[in-house]
């Protein structure tokens, strides 16, 4: 290890799982830590953009993950658990060539959709709520993918679930084409950019509904912190080899062909939430899409399903 230190001016190591080398490593390396320089972000600004052939991996990703939830769709039924719905997904993706699920999946019926990330997966689905699952599979290579759909466990949306599914549904449009055009026409948009598009987007569709109330002014502080109760998530992140990959890249920075992004917004009304219209109390919706970054924008998977 000294021979091969001993003639390089600097050592770029990235960061080890925990956040701490091991006690080998220190040693290792004792009287050359001066030369050591973090290069998480040389690394990350490799991988953030992808070559053709780690589109087409992560293509196949989101080929199996589409399947993974046409499964799921045709086995929801009335009284099944949100586990056992889960577990369809990671069946389906096994058998046609994903390795395992790309993260734990989210299995949220009823009102469970409306907490973010719910996990615990104990509940059984009810004829006439919807069940919110983001899923996603990797395939060799490393590559994932990351899906989000909300459906009506019974096959019928009520008047306040069909208002929301197709606001929440219209934002991801929109965001989307508004991305598309900032892409052709060869204009900066970040990531950051396209969420505080979504968030002017959303917040005139809430206040119309009268989910927001309007204190303060559209876009006050008052009225943005009061539309970060019903979605405190980000619109995006970049996917890759980890599911919210490269954390080193801001979200600031420009979006250049060849990144990946997600496309996902969402709404979360809590059940007891006595300041929401009652129509819309309990409704979780989130819609989640896989995009690739270039002149002709693509979905990595299906955006009607």
């Amino acid at each position: 290890m000294h021979n091969l230190l001993s003639g390089v001016d600097k050592v770029f190591v990235l960061k080890p799982d925990g956040g701490r080398y091991s006690q080998s490593f220190v040693e290792a390396t004792q009287g050359f830590h001066s030369k050591f320089f973090a290069g998480d972000f040389l690394v990350e600004q490799l991988r953030v953009i992808k070559s053709e052939n780690e589109l087409n991996r992560m293509r196949f990703a989101a080929d199996i993950g589409v399947q993974g939830f046409i499964d799921m769709m045709k086995n929801t039924r009335p009284g099944m658990s949100e586990l056992a719905l889960g577990s369809t997904f990671e069946g389906s993706v096994k058998k046609n060539g994903a390795l395992w699920n790309a993260f734990p999946n989210v299995v949220g019926s009823g009102s469970n959709a409306a907490v973010i990330h719910y996990l615990s997966k104990r509940d059984l689905l009810r004829e006439h709520d919807l069940v919110l699952v983001d899923s996603g599979c990797e395939v060799a290579g490393g590559y994932a993918s990351d899906i989000t759909r909300t459906w009506p466990v019974g096959g019928k949306l009520s008047s306040g679930q069909t208002t929301m599914y197709e606001f929440v549904l219209d934002v991801q449009k929109k965001c989307i084409e508004h991305l598309r055009n900032k892409i052709k026409a060869k204009e900066s948009i970040s990531l950051n950019e396209l969420h505080d598009y979504s968030v002017e987007l959303m917040m005139e569709q809430m206040l119309a509904l009268g989910i927001l109330r309007n204190k303060g002014g559209p876009f006050s502080r008052t009225a943005i912190r009061e539309f970060q109760k019903y979605n405190p998530t980000h619109i995006g992140h970049y996917l890759g080899m980890d599911t919210h990959d490269t954390p080193h890249i801001t979200r600031g920075g420009p979006l250049v062909p060849g990144m990946v992004v997600t496309v996902e917004p969402g709404i979360y009304l809590p059940k007891n939430d006595f300041d929401l219209p009652e129509e819309f109390r309990g409704i979780g919706i989130r819609i989640e899409d896989d995009v690739v970054v270039r002149i002709l924008l693509s979905w990595m998977c299906c955006a009607e399903v």
